[in-house]
């Protein structure tokens, strides 16, 4: 929703509630007024006319009326136009105070469209900062960097999303989690994975592996994963997790058509083309 539409909703929900403010306020006076004297129904029936109406003239000579509720009601919308906030940050602020989540604003600002271009879409940096505060406010494991790869990463290529994490580090409030996202993709977690000897099936798991589908082979995660996967066995050795193993994981991960494909790819891989010939045959 644009800024004018989300300025529409507020004005209509400030309406709503000071028109069910006013009919509160004139059902107590008419309760109430049935247990005053005469002698003071006048006198607050003046006071009353006197608050709802002035004997002010527009410029045609016409009677201006004055309704207090509708008074307040136009303070507010000038404090909103009037506000140090930016109608993006506006935005912004209310997308982080709403429990919407980042995937699901994704979709609804069909981000994820293949025709969505992404160094040229106003919604999509609007995205990215919406990203950053909701990680703080819910923990980074709400969406992790690798979760925006990947929901890019289905509509477009991998080169792509290089080329607009480049451009993301020169856009003012965008640096720094495009930063991240690239650290997410640098490969720095294998060494310390490794010491802690986690194992390839959770090391796959936690990287969101299964998230990539048939772009398994176009992201350089799942090249870093294969490298532990090597190093794991040496120092483990692959009783701990055979080819068998890895072929369950592909299996669950993409379609048989395109596993073949990666297979084949795999077999291009270096240290990799045994174990890629050997789960070609588990598809016999």
């Amino acid at each position: 929703m644009g800024i004018a539409g989300l300025m529409l909703v507020t004005v209509v929900a400030l309406l709503a509630g000071a028109l069910a403010q006013e009919h509160t306020t004139q059902a107590y006076s008419v309760k109430r007024t049935s247990i005053v004297s005469k002698s003071h129904i006048s006198i607050a029936t003046e006071r009353q006319l006197r608050s709802f109406q002035t004997s002010t003239l527009r410029e045609d000579g016409e009677d201006r009326v004055n309704v207090p509720w509708l008074s307040k009601v136009d303070d507010l919308i000038q404090s909103m136009f009037k506000s140090s906030l930016s109608p993006d940050k506006v935005q912004i602020g209310t997308w982080v105070q709403s429990k919407v989540h980042p995937k699901d604003l994704f979709s609804t600002l069909r981000l994820g469209e293949s025709a969505a271009k992404l160094d040229d879409n106003p919604n999509l940096l609007q995205w990215f900062r919406f990203v950053a505060p909701y990680q703080t406010k819910h923990g980074e494991k709400a969406i992790l960097n690798l979760d925006v790869y990947y929901l890019l990463l289905e509509t477009h290529s991998n080169q792509e999303l290089m080329t607009l994490l480049k451009s993301l580090k020169k856009t003012p409030g965008l640096s720094k989690f495009a930063s991240n996202i690239q650290e997410s993709l640098s490969g720095a977690w294998v060494s310390k994975t490794l010491l802690k000897e986690t194992s390839s099936k959770t090391a796959f798991e936690v990287l969101r592996l299964k998230e990539a589908g048939s772009k398994l082979d176009d992201t350089p995660v799942f090249h870093q994963w294969l490298k532990y996967v090597e190093a794991y066995r040496a120092k483990r050795g692959t009783v701990m997790f055979g080819d068998i193993d890895m072929f369950s994981l592909l299996q669950k991960t993409m379609p048989e058509r395109e596993l073949t494909t990666l297979f084949y790819s795999l077999r291009k891989v270096p240290n990799m083309k045994n174990n890629a010939e050997t789960m070609q045959r588990f598809m016999l």
